[in-house]
């Protein structure tokens, strides 16, 4: 009985649990048995015929051995690859195929590999060799222009491992710091600091006088990027991700089959995280069009770069942030498709996309250090508000009580999953606290969880965001989601501050005008009982991690600090 790849709803009659005194290997290498071992696999205690997912085979018995899923669109894990793999379907295009559009510029895949070209050998002009570190500064907050995606490709054409904008925690090996003049506050005094300002829309080589040479194709082998995780994890760290690792990340977008050749992407991606970079290079391994908002510097508005694009990749917060800038409907929304990940999903927010922007809204789940652990349609919503899609091809998920046992299907849980496109290197910051992490080769990722019998997941939140206020139990997304209905609020956080006498929680609440505590808090009437305490603290910005997600350590921090002036002033909640 045949299911749909995308979906990966798997028929009923495939699923298989332990009968009654089997063992877990029995169950593992039991009745259902492909190739050299038997092909149940383990999610929640629960076991299923692994091709119902599309999801690799694994047993104690083979431990050693990847199995190819016998799902015709799935991702075998690939021992190694041609010398140059991330790139070189760009150069296979046909080359006068329109590969970029910036405003009314338009480059065809020849001017993209040109410049790609050039720019790997003004690199390695300035001395910088295979698997050499550089860092790279962008030119604007939230917005990836065409000259910083050709630094970046530069690089992984000329085989360097590449940061952009990470400080002192990633400095300890770079040899050289990329930016524009006055971009180099963050280099250290014994890097090397080259100016790359390149204006306008004229092909690189001509820009900067770069003479022509012959690039070794095995330079791509040893590239790398170095990513940051999210702030919200409250363990700030970075990773390392290689040319194989990079190359199943990416592939794993497109291999999605919610897009092809005719695709015409648009990221509201920072190169900074690791979604920012897969979804534009899948665009282009595709032969499809990525829409950037500027060439350089020069200001621009997100409206026409949207209104252009069949396909954008962003975060729910981005998205709604870009939403709210937009006049009116988009022409167009019947064939646009918006792919959100990077935190929950409001119904509310599914539903006006849907309206004014798309014709179909995707939702997904992923963490930097395994990459996209589930993806769907965000009809799943109607079924849970924290639904992210069904498990995809390779993932290993199972959500587990806090000895680490796997849980019944339905029960919510700590997840921890692992996957072929996990990262090879972490690097952690010497000051970070303890939080989620690696443990028996899985990684926990500090979120909770429900599987459902379908492959369905849902998040439900974050360990670190359910909080207990003297017995209640309270889940503090719920509580900011309260909150920002509120007429006149832009953002909302909330954490919990612990004293001497009690536990108190906090909302900070960022708004341009002030606000009516009344309003606010009216908007939590349903949680608490009325002698509960809350502090509100009205913010100029609450602080948020790339992805926009609320950074609870350094809002916790900015909160102390105002309720201790509070104090200090003699005033009181």
């Amino acid at each position: 009985m045949a299911h749909c790849p995308r979906v990966n709803r798997p028929p009923r009659d495939r699923w298989h649990r332990p009968r009654s005194g089997e063992s877990r290997g029995q169950a593992l290498c039991g009745p259902y048995r492909t190739g050299a071992c038997g092909s149940c696999h383990s999610v929640s205690g629960n076991w299923y015929k692994p091709a119902a997912l599309g999801i690799a085979p694994r047993c104690r018995k083979a431990e050693s051995q990847r199995m190819v899923p016998e799902l015709g669109n799935a991702l075998p894990v690939v021992a190694s690859l041609p010398p140059m793999k991330l790139l070189s379907p760009l150069y296979r295009h046909p080359q006068d195929r329109p590969a970029v559009r910036v405003a009314d510029d338009v480059f065809d895949y020849g001017r993209l590999t040109r410049d790609i070209d050039a720019m790997a050998r003004w690199l390695r002009l300035h001395g910088l060799e295979q698997g050499d570190h550089v860092g790279l500064n962008h030119y604007r907050k939230h917005v990836t222009t065409y000259w910083e995606w050709i630094m970046q490709l530069g690089c992984l054409r000329a085989g360097l491992a590449s940061s952009i904008e990470l400080g002192a925690r990633a400095a300890q090996d770079r040899k050289a710091v990329l930016g524009w003049e006055g971009d180099f506050a963050n280099a250290d005094p014994g890097e090397q600091q080259l100016v790359f300002a390149p204006q306008g829309s004229a092909p690189l080589d001509e820009q900067l006088d770069i003479p022509d040479a012959v690039l070794p194709d095995d330079l791509e082998e040893r590239a790398q990027r170095i990513f940051q995780t999210s702030g919200s994890t409250g363990l700030p760290k970075l990773v390392r991700l290689g040319r194989d690792v990079l190359h199943y990340r990416v592939e794993q977008v497109w291999r999605s089959g919610y897009f092809g050749a005719d695709v015409c992407m648009h990221a509201a991606f920072r190169l900074l995280v690791t979604a920012g970079f897969r979804y534009p290079l899948a665009a282009w391994q595709a032969g499809g069009v990525v829409v950037l908002r500027a060439l350089a510097r020069e200001a621009a508005s997100p409206g026409p770069s949207i209104a252009a694009a069949s396909f954008i990749a962003t975060s729910p917060f981005l998205m709604n942030q870009l939403a709210q800038a937009l006049p009116g409907t988009l022409p167009g929304r019947e064939r646009r498709t918006i792919q959100l990940v990077g935190g929950r999903t409001p119904i509310d927010l599914r539903n006006r996309l849907l309206g004014q922007i798309a014709g179909r809204v995707l939702v997904g789940y992923g963490t930097t250090e395994t990459g996209l652990i589930a993806q769907g349609r965000s009809a799943v919503l109607a079924r849970h508000p924290g639904a992210t899609g069904f498990l995809v091809d390779g993932v290993e998920f199972e959500v587990v009580d806090a000895a680490g046992l796997p849980l019944p299907i339905g029960e919510e849980g700590d997840v921890r999953v692992r996957s072929p496109g996990m990262i090879e290197t972490e690097l952690r910051s010497a000051d970070a606290a303890e939080g989620p992490g690696w443990r028996d080769g899985w990684f926990y990722p500090g979120d909770r969880a429900i599987l459902f019998e379908d492959g369905m997941v849902a998040v439900t939140g974050r360990s670190a965001e359910t909080a207990n206020l003297g017995g209640l139990t309270i889940h503090l997304p719920q509580i900011e989601e309260a909150v920002a209905s509120v007429p006149g609020v832009a953002g909302v956080g909330a954490v919990t501050i612990n004293s001497a006498a009690e536990d108190i929680l906090v909302v900070g609440v960022e708004a341009k005008a002030s606000l009516d505590e009344t309003e606010l808090r009216a908007s939590l009437a349903r949680f608490f009982p009325a002698e509960q305490r809350v502090w509100f603290v009205q913010l100029p910005q609450i602080p948020r991690s790339s992805m926009g997600k609320v950074t609870r350590g350094a809002l916790r921090d900015m909160l102390k600090r105002e309720l201790e002036a509070f104090r200090k002033a003699g005033q009181t909640a």
